[in-house]
């Protein structure tokens, strides 16, 4: 996998793209999520980062286990490296990276 360096500026776009498609659909998100600001800034950063590695502008081992294993489509790993967040949100990331294109 090809990987470019993410500007600043780049990252910046891509999160509140994030934001945007969360705020418009916060139907997918669990109440205990939603209600919370840092439990949502947690998400949006988290899907930020799955969705800059799986565009390859950055590199997935700069990232927990838990992205890795999203971008891997592995189960049992997502699910064990989870937090307690990041557990109640895995069908939100799968939505997203599936629903949301590409950032410039």
């Amino acid at each position: 996998m090809m990987t470019t360096k993410t500007t600043e500026e780049h990252r910046e776009r891509v999160y509140e793209g994030v934001a945007e498609y969360v705020t418009k659909n916060l139907n997918l998100l669990p109440e205990s999520i939603s209600s919370s600001k840092n439990n949502m800034n947690h998400v949006i950063s988290i899907a930020t980062s799955i969705l800059l590695c799986k565009w390859s502008l950055e590199d997935p081992r700069m990232h927990g286990g838990f992205v890795n294993a999203i971008l891997e489509n592995n189960l049992t790993q997502t699910v064990g490296s989870a937090d307690k967040v990041n557990r109640e949100c895995i069908v939100f990331y799968v939505l997203i990276m599936s629903n949301l294109g590409y950032i410039q």
